[in-house]
């Protein structure tokens, strides 16, 4: 949905803080329709600790808002896994009960109603869809923004395109399938689509390429290109890649290195990467130790039944202090409750 003048959401000004962060060749007046169909390009440097992933519907990135913005801090940019073109926006938050969601839901759908209302092309409203909220609607072009809240409280605003969200689709179903091939070591099968795809800039086959040429899997192996490859894989936030990158850090010698590699992996929800932080806080790696930090990441690990980060929390749990526990503690329920939230 784009109107030549008129921001989408100018009352929480979301304009500036998600066009200056998903379309780095837009300026901040220029409205939200323009990031449709646009590649993330220099955007995914932009991403920072958010999270990232693939799935059967695309690729999503997530990254939080700033602090000027009453509600909706939390972001998803949607794009098709080759390309990364954009092609949904979902923006959250918790309102903590159903009554102060819905008054939320009520005035966003108010604003953007006249927003759109009358608009070219014609736009449809629909209210108090079951199970939906509201709804707005161009079907002639296949854009719509759904408005929802749940019985708890979270307040959701989603903006799709439908038409790149097919195709987000079925790029989604290719990598997924050609991953689950990779695995499955049929290498030599799939590692010439893989090639493509990561001449294209695609993440997960960027990774998995890497991993073949590091190995020496269906091709010679390539150390040096294989860490490219690690590299261009990583800042789309694929964790094996961090993870990856980390291991090879290790093995030169660069400490610091690798624990910012192991900690983008260990934010990604990679267990072998928060054990490996654990560690590395807790001594090894010629980094400063940490043990608040180690235990943390430890407890994790644990959590996703890691039996080594199991015992290394035990022991390092010894040389605690009670306050410094308390505190490990809470930065360990309070990221843990971050990856659990609706």
């Amino acid at each position: 949905m784009h109107r030549a003048t008129t921001p989408w959401f100018t009352p929480l000004a979301l304009t500036v803080a998600l066009l200056g962060t998903v379309a780095a060749d837009a300026s901040a007046g220029k409205p939200i329709g323009g990031a449709w169909g646009q590649s993330l390009g220099a955007g995914f440097e932009r991403f920072g600790e958010g999270d990232a992933g693939l799935n059967a519907e695309g690729n999503w990135f997530e990254f939080h808002g700033p602090s000027s913005v009453p509600i909706l801090k939390r972001f998803k940019v949607l794009t098709t896994p080759v390309g990364y073109r954009i092609f949904g926006i979902v923006a959250e938050d918790s309102l903590g009960d159903r009554a102060t969601c819905s008054k939320w839901a009520g005035g966003l759908y108010g604003t953007l109603a006249k927003v759109y209302q009358g608009d070219t092309p014609p736009t449809e409203l629909r209210e108090a869809l079951t199970r939906l909220g509201f709804e707005i609607a161009q079907p002639t072009i296949g854009r719509r923004i759904i408005i929802t809240c749940s019985d708890s409280g979270e307040l959701a605003l989603h903006y799709l395109d439908d038409a790149l969200l097919r195709q987000a689709a079925d790029e989604a179903q290719e990598m997924l399938s050609l991953v689950a091939s990779y695995q499955a070591g049929r290498v030599a099968a799939v590692l010439p689509r893989l090639r493509e795809l990561a001449a294209l800039g695609q993440g997960e086959a960027e990774y998995l390429t890497g991993l073949a040429y590091l190995r020496g899997e269906a091709v010679a192996r390539n150390q040096d290109l294989a860490t490219t490859l690690y590299r261009r894989a990583a800042v789309k936030g694929v964790g094996q890649a961090q993870l990856g990158l980390g291991r090879l850090e290790m093995e030169r010698g660069n400490g610091e290195d690798a624990l910012a590699f192991m900690l983008k992996a260990a934010r990604a929800g990679l267990p072998a990467a928060q054990f490996n932080v654990c560690l590395m806080y807790s001594g090894s790696g010629g980094i400063v130790v940490d043990n608040v930090q180690a235990w943390r990441w430890c407890d994790a690990a644990a959590t996703t039944g890691h039996e080594k980060a199991a015992r290394e929390r035990d022991d390092v749990e010894s040389r605690l202090t009670p306050a410094q526990l308390a505190i490990a503690r809470q930065q360990s329920e309070q990221w843990l409750a971050s990856r659990r939230r609706p």
